[in-house]
């Protein structure tokens, strides 16, 4: 088999997969089918330095980054949007939040944000197959089923693992979580 051949199988069989993870992380039919056509061009150009063997899961690691990505820009660009309406407006004063309301929203997320890393790096000390099952199902959105294939086991047992997984976080970070968010 030559490498152009396989790239087209590749291509075939992972196509739908690579749609399915960016339409998950940026909910939008058009910015999916784009990623999709990014991510397999990006493979066709590095595709001699790819792993054959993980390039599942690199078509997945970088159509979430390239939709994530395009979802920042979109944002981005709809709050330039916004501002430029806004620009002609005047709005009272008591519509935007004081700087001390902003400074503690900020911080709030930074320690979300900061709790939600130090449960991941955590997860992926404990039990790396915990860590992978838990990407795979919350982060990239994937089907259970197919998240249970993936890992070879069956759906019960990977809806255990969850389970496990859940009363873990719990146990390790459920005192850390309330404090937060009673401040």
């Amino acid at each position: 088999m030559t490498e152009h051949q396989s790239y087209h199988e590749i291509y075939n069989l992972y196509k739908k997969l690579v749609y399915t993870v960016a339409f998950n992380c940026c909910h939008d039919a058009a910015t999916a089918e784009s990623v999709t056509q990014d991510v397999f061009s990006a493979l066709y150009i590095h595709y001699d330095k790819v792993d054959k063997e993980k390039v599942r899961a690199w078509l997945i690691v970088t159509a979430k980054n390239q939709a994530l990505n395009y979802k920042k820009k979109q944002d981005r660009e709809l709050l330039l949007i916004d501002d430029e309406k806004h620009e002609s407006k005047e709005l009272p004063a008591t519509s935007f939040p004081s700087a001390e309301e902003e400074m503690l929203r900020r911080e709030r997320e930074k320690q979300a944000h900061d709790l939600h890393e130090k449960i991941c790096m955590g997860l992926m000390e404990t039990n790396p197959r915990w860590y992978q099952a838990v990407d795979l199902v919350y982060h990239l959105g994937m089907p259970q089923a197919e998240v249970a294939a993936e890992l070879n086991m069956n759906l019960q047992s990977l809806h255990s693992m969850l389970h496990r997984v859940r009363e873990w976080i719990r146990k390790e970070y459920g005192v850390e979580y309330q404090e937060m968010n009673q401040e």
